[in-house]
């Protein structure tokens, strides 16, 4: 219970522009969805909430009187907040399988993401499961079985899970580039991505860009190292005079991936995700350069601190949560056994920096 409670709040992100009170909402509809609290069970109180979460108790008390309004929580005065028995017949559900905390996604990204596949769901009468890429739950489906299908968020090169979801015939789509011929997916130009940030950067001036790549592992990593290679030929740029390095989404390795590069004086970074720019930013700022005099930086996922940080950052705007509501309609409509398209794929918009 701890291991998915823990998994849940991920969802919740002081970075996203969606108020906190409404992730708080839904990130507890998920867990009592998934029996996280089981019905009849006290949930733990608001004060405890405010803790684990690091938010006003007015915040928490809003999440928890709209869950009460809609059904999901009650109170019995002196002894605390309880889930309700539920019943199962509320509608068929989808899935959405995240990456485990060895590769964690943006938190301010998740937050986005699972709120346009919510709001999807809901409105189609679906309930909505979380799973992490360890659960094998989703893979040993019973016949009456409520999940219907489910969304695979950042998919691997050479993803086992595609096959067994296959040879189960069991309804899937996947959230980034499966890089197969007939799985459906919905995914931004990540080629395209690539190439826009660095075309920019090169536009600017630049001619020694450092470029921090996530897990090569990953499909957009490669797309996105496809649009950034492709970029430097047009402007006719060596391969002496760019780095490539690969790493996790997490602050500590931008920190450390960007102390490695600045030993080379690039004039401009590349950051793939907004954790990583973070550590980007400590790395910089440890050197003693100023951004964007001695270093330009640009990110392909953003959050509302780079949106407001100074100064401004370069940055491609993925529109996380239309991501989301488009996976979720195109599973839907597989589901329903509606015609739809294999490949969905959605705008991605530059917000050029200082």
């Amino acid at each position: 219970m701890e291991n998915q409670l823990e998994s849940i709040l991920k969802m919740v992100s002081r970075n996203s522009a969606i108020p906190l009170y409404v992730q708080i909402k839904e990130a507890l509809k998920i867990a009592i969805v998934n029996k996280v609290f089981p019905a009849h069970n006290r949930i733990p109180s608001e004060r405890e909430f405010c803790r684990l979460l690091n938010v006003s108790h007015i915040t928490v008390r809003q999440a928890f009187n709209e869950l009460t309004k809609e059904g999901f929580l009650f109170r019995i005065p002196g002894k605390g907040t309880f889930v309700p028995e539920r019943r199962e017949s509320r509608g068929q559900g989808i899935g959405v399988v995240i990456p485990d905390t060895r590769e964690p996604i943006s938190p301010s990204f998740l937050s986005a993401l699972l709120f346009g596949i919510k709001r999807a769901a809901s409105n189609a009468g679906f309930r909505l499961f979380l799973f992490t890429d360890t659960d094998t739950d989703y893979l040993n489906l019973e016949k009456d079985d409520p999940l219907q299908g489910v969304i695979l968020i950042d998919p691997q090169l050479r993803d086992a899970r595609f096959l067994i979801l296959q040879e189960k015939h069991f309804p899937f789509v996947v959230l980034g580039n499966p890089c197969q011929q007939g799985i459906p997916f919905v995914d931004n130009d990540n080629v395209k991505i690539g190439y826009m940030l660095t075309k920019y950067l090169l536009e600017q001036g630049h001619r020694k860009i450092a470029f921090l790549n996530g897990p090569l592992y990953f499909t957009n990593a490669e797309d996105r190292k496809r649009g950034f290679l492709n970029a430097l030929a047009e402007f006719n740029i060596p391969l002496s005079d760019f780095f490539i390095e690969h790493a996790a989404f997490r602050e500590e390795d931008g920190y450390l991936t960007t102390r490695k590069f600045l030993s080379e004086r690039p004039d401009a970074l590349i950051c793939s995700d907004d954790q990583q720019l973070l550590g980007a930013f400590r790395a910089i700022q440890e050197a003693g350069l100023h951004v964007p005099e001695e270093i330009a930086l640009a990110c392909s996922n953003h959050s509302m601190f780079i949106k407001i940080a100074v100064p401004k950052i370069t940055l491609i705007d993925i529109f996380p949560e239309k991501l989301g509501t488009a996976a979720a309609e195109k599973l839907i409509a597989i589901i329903s056994g509606k015609k739809t398209e294999n490949a969905t794929i959605l705008d991605a918009e530059l917000i050029p920096g200082n």
